[in-house]
């Protein structure tokens, strides 16, 4: 056994012995705790280039949003200004 199964298998061995009601020995000695086998992976060329969409239109979320907060920024002290000036001449006047 490898060492992730050998743990898996004391702790298995820990909880079901306290239940039975026969000798733990016979049981354990028939189990067998074997490895999951996985295919070997392919190159999934729609996850690659979905990655690649994704993280541009990520991208331009994030651009957009900060252009749109720029220019809000902007009018406001515009518009700001532009009272000022008019509270200026009214109060030379």
């Amino acid at each position: 056994m490898e060492g992730f199964l050998a743990v898996q298998h004391a702790v298995a061995k820990a909880f079901i012995e306290p239940w039975l009601k026969f000798d733990p020995q016979l049981m354990f000695d028939q189990l067998r705790i074997r490895r999951f086998g996985y295919p070997p992976y392919t190159q999934d060329v729609l996850l690659s280039s979905m990655e690649l969409v994704l993280s541009f239109i990520f991208l331009l979320s994030y651009v957009y949003t900060c252009i749109n907060i720029v220019k809000v920024i902007i009018f406001h002290l515009k518009k700001m200004l532009i009272s000022f000036k008019v509270l200026c001449l009214v109060n030379n006047s």
